[in-house]
């Protein structure tokens, strides 16, 4: 279990039967498993309980590390619940004040016993490596908790930095979300669809590889001219994708419209 994390009950049963020439039942073989990687690994009640510990050594040994939670608040008292944390690098904040200003958030499953999920705001560097920039824990991708984490990031990794670009998916509660926060509003800042998750949407409704091939070509093209004979290709194939397509503002999402801002 210790240098095998993933270790499987099939292997267990075979590993015992091999050495010992006895079969056990799989149930048996589930209980010591579990009882094995608790010894080694803990539970995960356990894990979480450690969680501040291992952000108090974050800061410690990266000085300057920000942190933030929200408690959980039940009838006006604090419950000591996780509901949303917090944590960014000072080192990679201040390598951001030297990166082009645009900025990318998403979402990701855990795949744990408890179904968080982690929100991430990352950027790119002068070798166009990823620059992580903020991480989250939280309990569902809803509005209340991408408004918190995009108004952390605007208090700890942009502060108050104008002409900001924020690119993300189209998710309602985002768009929502953007058009109350002033840092991603002209003149402070704006927002752009990003395009992988706009050709994916795509691809969902159409299942054609050949028109998805169509639109990351159509967002990623800089000459108007060659972006509306792509579309005219489209159209006879599908006219409802090629509807689709236009019906998303050009310049959040088109290259040739976005006037260089991201």
């Amino acid at each position: 279990m210790q240098c095998e994390p993933t270790y499987d009950i099939k292997y267990v049963q075979g590993n015992v039967k091999d050495k010992y020439r006895y079969a056990i039942s799989y149930n048996k073989a589930w209980h010591n498993l579990k009882r094995a990687r608790k010894n080694v690994y803990g539970i995960w009640e356990g894990s979480c309980q450690y969680l501040p510990k291992y952000i108090g050594a974050l800061q410690k040994y990266n000085p300057g590390t920000v942190e933030e939670w929200f408690p959980n608040e039940i009838d006006g008292r604090v419950i000591h619940i996780l509901q949303y944390v917090l944590w960014a690098f000072r080192s990679c904040i201040e390598c951001f004040r030297h990166c082009l200003k645009v900025i990318s958030v998403d979402g990701t499953h855990l795949y744990t016993k408890y179904k968080h999920k982690m929100l991430i705001d990352a950027s790119l560097d002068a070798n166009q490596h990823v620059l992580p920039l903020a991480y989250a824990i939280v309990d569902e991708k809803n509005f209340r908790s991408w408004h918190w984490f995009l108004h952390m990031v605007t208090k700890f990794v942009i502060h108050g930095v104008k002409g900001m670009c924020l690119i993300s998916d189209r998710h309602p509660d985002i768009i929502k979300i953007v058009e109350r926060v002033r840092e991603f509003q002209a003149p402070m800042g704006l927002h752009r669809f990003c395009l992988r998750h706009v050709t994916s949407n795509f691809n969902n409704h159409y299942k054609n590889i050949s028109l998805k091939n169509l639109c990351w070509q159509t967002g990623s093209e800089l000459s108007v001219h060659t972006f509306e004979k792509i579309m005219e290709q489209i159209k006879p194939s599908n006219p409802d994708a090629c509807e689709y397509l236009l019906v998303i503002d050009p310049c959040l999402w088109i290259l040739c419209y976005d006037e260089g801002n991201r």
